[in-house]
């Protein structure tokens, strides 16, 4: 067969693109016009930030980015969501001059993309030039692809969606008969290259194409044999991931870190990410049956129908597969979703999957029907441009969801403006309570303002994801006034910016007023709430929680900085995990050895170590000797208002639960110090063993506290565990994109939090000498220890993964050069053979 084409395909070729370039104009028109601004709902501010930080990095000649401030108070920019797409659209703004022009520039070459990469990939499938064009104008134009350039959408899906293709070509090489593996290469690149620029995307195009490989591989390892095809289905393997492993590698190393919402913590997300089938099948169309499109609905049980080809059955099968599977918790695999690590993979994410197959099996009766005479091949053809045309038709009257409808107030940007205007350079702007309209009103705050935004779209997946959220829910208890005034200052928050119409604003302000906020502008019906944070603030120690009341350990000493341990049970720790504590608690723990946990805990002790017992809820609560420990430990049944002596006296809430006694236990012992006594047992006391000191906390106190919300009882317990954080004097020498510089001054050793998010990367030198981090169990932010006097603390981020960023493109040069060294016509991969087809 000649590898010259007629001049008539050329013609035909180059029609089909001008048609596609003029389609996409059209539905285009309108997308984000200059000057895009934070708007409702709309991811698309989210990624437009992302662009804007990638286009700042660029024009000062930094790639790759290793790391970005802005992201929620610290976070490895980009190490959970593939790049690629945001080094494209940052490399056009630098350009064209601006992060909303790069956007659209990326977008609309998307656009243009997915019609000629499904013709391209659809061809050796279908064997009919007009029906794959038909499949990739049906495919690049469907109503699921235009929503995700609306204000909503999703740059990386849109772009991912247009590259899908490529995974079906990919498979085509692999299964083409007679092939040189170095033929695969290009495509297997290209798969790569998919998977930087959207993971799911490229997870939702496997999902499509593989039960059609499947279906095609027993055939041509029948006729060739397995060894070509696995040594072909190797080579393309291995490149996809030398291309790719520049993001996957630390993707998947240190997925540990990574905090996304799941399905699994909150239920009602699957839901959410769920297709309605009762939207689907409404006519006219709502919900997602606007994401989908009717004709897709209908024409691939149609054209499975009519070209009875196992392509065809298989294609529609697994497309109708993925749309049910898309259902989520309204159909029947719901219960797939919330298994690990499906749980990550919202339904939703299968409309894709739909969509790649449909669009394929719309059209594969055009080639059988068309068979035969000239009239039926011109009936077919009529047949395959209506259904083109209603496909795209159906679609375009939705592209009215690209248009910018809403534009932010004004007095939200003035007020923003203001309050980022008085406050330090490396200080935070928090905002509490935004109603789910208002979601992405701060995502493209930074870029404004620069300054770093709390919270919001852009901060997705950050250590301190789920601080913030239960910061932002007490903002909304007065009561909590203390704990919320420590919060903002850890997090080196200075302002707060208010709505008058987030729900309970009264009860966020007067929580505001507590934590020492005053009021100091307003703009219509935004206020600007003004205090001070702290770059970074002493601890009261470093504080180890074992046991099931551990979470209440947190809330008593909220100056310190408290680990709950990964176990409740003493014997899982080893004795050299506790002694970088200054204090462990044990608060409702447990342990399967006790010869175990008392070596656990005597090595601690005898190294100088202090532990607080509370034997309420533990094997010792009613024990003669906890622990080896010397003191004896006996439940009482406590009530109302009983008499105690030392200094608890005339502090304590009164003792009941419920309406009933209060059950706690009282120690006693021959080498037991009384703080606070009952009845001659102690409630509160101390106790040597060696070196070590062993603080008794009877009444299931820890407990006692908050549950009656006794400040003055926290406070008294506190100060009877720890010693108050000396009184420390920070100065910021400075604080930029991974690195901090800090003049600290303490009167004593001591360890003090630093406002950035921690991460395992985070390397620190005081003084000139390298010392150890360690992330704070209540902020999430970053711990160092320093030595009494003047410090020079130093933090710098270490990015061990650059190697793999000229071994990933020296893996896609290879693959783009390894077809010129083949010979033959396997080279290129590019001709057909005769005989079998070259399809999955």
């Amino acid at each position: 067969m000649s590898g010259r084409r007629p001049r008539s395909d050329d013609l035909w070729d180059a029609s089909y693109v001008l048609l596609v370039i003029l389609i996409s104009l059209l539905e285009f028109r309108g997308m984000l016009p200059d000057g895009y601004p934070p708007g409702v709902g709309g991811d698309s501010l989210g990624h437009l930030f992302k662009i804007w930080v990638v286009r700042d990095y660029l024009g000062r000649g930094d790639l790759p980015p290793p790391w970005i401030r802005w992201w929620g108070a610290g976070f490895p920019f980009l190490r959970f969501y593939p790049p690629l797409t945001y080094l494209l659209a940052g490399a056009a703004a630098l350009i064209l001059g601006g992060p909303s022009r790069g956007y659209r520039f990326v977008a609309l070459a998307a656009l243009v993309l997915g019609p000629l990469a499904m013709d391209r990939a659809a061809r050796p499938l279908l064997r009919s030039a007009a029906a794959s064009r038909a499949a990739g104008l049906i495919y690049g134009f469907s109503s699921w692809h235009l929503r995700m350039i609306s204000a909503e959408g999703n740059l990386p899906m849109f772009l991912g969606f247009s590259a899908a293709p490529v995974t079906l070509l990919a498979a085509e090489r692999i299964l083409e008969p007679g092939a040189d593996w170095r033929s695969v290469l290009p495509s297997a690149a290209g798969f790569g290259l998919l998977v930087l620029i959207h993971h799911t995307s490229a997870l939702s195009a496997v999902v499509a194409v593989l039960p059609l490989a499947a279906a095609a591989a027993p055939g041509v390892v029948r006729d060739e044999g397995i060894s070509p095809v696995a040594k072909r289905a190797a080579a393309a393997l291995a490149i996809a991931f030398g291309v790719s492993s520049v993001w996957l590698i630390p993707a998947v190393a240190e997925a540990g870190r990574a905090r996304f919402l799941s399905v699994r913590q909150f239920p009602g997300q699957l839901e959410f990410w769920s297709v309605n089938p009762g939207d689907v099948l409404t006519w006219p169309p709502r919900g997602y049956s606007q994401h989908l499109g009717v004709v897709l609905l209908a024409a691939p049980a149609v054209a499975a129908a009519a070209a009875r080809r196992r392509e065809a059955i298989v294609l529609a099968a697994t497309g109708y597969a993925a749309l049910i599977a898309s259902f989520g918790s309204h159909g029947p695999l719901g219960w797939l979703f919330l298994v690990d690590p499906i749980s990550s993979f919202p339904p939703i994410r299968l409309v894709p999957t739909f969509v790649f197959c449909a669009s394929l099996a719309a059209v594969y009766w055009f080639p059988a029907t068309g068979g035969g005479s000239l009239r039926r091949a011109r009936l077919a053809a009529l047949g395959l441009a209506a259904l083109t045309v209603l496909s795209i038709a159906e679609a375009y009257p939705r592209t009215a969801d690209m248009s910018v409808g809403w534009m932010p107030p004004e007095d939200y940007l003035e007020a923003v403006v203001w309050a980022a205007s008085e406050i330090p350079p490396y200080a935070r702007i928090y905002q509490p309570g935004l109603p789910a309209v208002e979601g992405s009103l701060p995502s493209l705050l930074p870029s404004i303002v620069r300054r770093p935004i709390l919270g919001s779209w852009y901060a997705e997946a950050t250590q301190i994801r789920w601080d913030l959220v239960l910061l932002d829910e007490r903002m909304r208890l007065p009561s909590e006034s203390a704990w919320v005034r420590r919060a903002l200052k850890s997090y080196d928050v200075w302002a707060v910016i208010l709505s008058d119409r987030i729900p309970l604003r009264d009860e966020v302000a007067e929580t505001l007023s507590g934590a020492g906020f005053s009021a100091a502008w307003r703009s219509g019906e935004y206020t600007a709430w003004i205090g001070r944070g702290r770059p970074a603030e002493a601890v009261r120690g470093r504080v180890l929680a074992i046991g099931k009341s551990a979470w209440v350990v947190d809330r008593i000493l909220q100056d310190a900085s408290v680990d709950r341990g990964g176990s409740d049970y003493l014997d899982d720790y080893d004795p050299s995990e506790l002694s970088g504590y200054d204090l462990v608690v044990l608060c409702g723990y447990g342990y399967r050895n006790p010869g175990r946990a008392r070596e656990v805990l005597t090595s601690y002790l005898t190294s100088g170590g202090r532990v607080a017992v509370s034997t309420f809820g533990s094997p010792d609560q009613d024990s003669p000797n906890v622990l080896g420990l010397g003191f004896r430990s006996k439940t009482f049944s406590l009530n109302g208002t009983v008499g105690v002596s030392g200094t608890l006296a005339g502090i304590l809430s009164p003792f009941s639960y419920e309406g009933g006694p209060w059950m706690g236990p009282l120690y006693s012992g021959p080498g037991v110090e009384p703080n606070s006594s009952i009845g001659g047992w102690t409630l509160l006391g101390r106790a040597r063993f060696g070196p070590g000191e062993v603080l008794l906390i009877g009444g299931n106190l820890l407990y006692h506290a908050v549950y009656s919300g006794n400040g003055d009882e926290a406070a008294a317990l506190a100060n009877f565990m720890l010693p108050p954080p000396p009184e420390v004097e920070v100065s910021v020498s400075r604080w930029g994109d991974g690195e901090i510089s800090l003049r600290v001054s303490s009167p004593r050793e001591t360890a003090i939090l630093i406002s950035e998010a921690w991460y395992p990367r985070w390397e620190a030198q005081v003084d000139g000498s390298p010392v150890p981090t360690w992330e704070d169990g209540r902020t999430g932010l970053t711990c160092v220890r320093i030595p009494p006097g003047v410090s020079e603390v130093n933090l710098s981020f270490a990015e061990p993964w650059r190697p793999l960023y000229p071994a990933s493109a020296a893996s896609a040069a290879a693959a783009l050069l390894a077809p010129l060294t083949a010979g033959g016509r396997g080279g290129s991969g590019g001709g057909r053979r005769r005989g079998r087809s070259a399809r999955p």
